[in-house]
């Protein structure tokens, strides 16, 4: 859920696998809940009425100083490289 949102005047769209062309209507942050520790914050989330899944985007996760793996069913986030940890939250590609 996007929380502190304000309405987007833009005109960014995300496309999707059809080629569909949703627009951006929202932006805000998302609080992501961590396995442990503290609960990730994302700033400038987009909600984008008419999808029905969550993306979540991995060069922002990167750049919050993260590590992202895909395995061959799940994806892990760390918040070190030191992969050996529990991961901080995981998901199904």
């Amino acid at each position: 859920q996007v929380r502190k949102s304000k309405e987007y005047d833009g005109n960014r769209v995300v496309v999707t696998a059809n080629n569909t062309k949703l627009p951006v209507a929202h932006i805000g942050e998302a609080e992501v809940v961590a396995n442990f520790g503290k609960d990730l914050i994302l700033r400038n989330v987009y909600h984008v009425p008419g999808m029905t899944k969550n993306l979540l985007s991995v060069p922002q996760l990167t750049a919050l100083g993260h590590y992202v793996v895909f395995g061959p069913n799940d994806v892990k986030v760390y918040k070190d490289a030191d992969v050996q940890r529990t991961p901080m939250f995981e998901g199904r590609k």
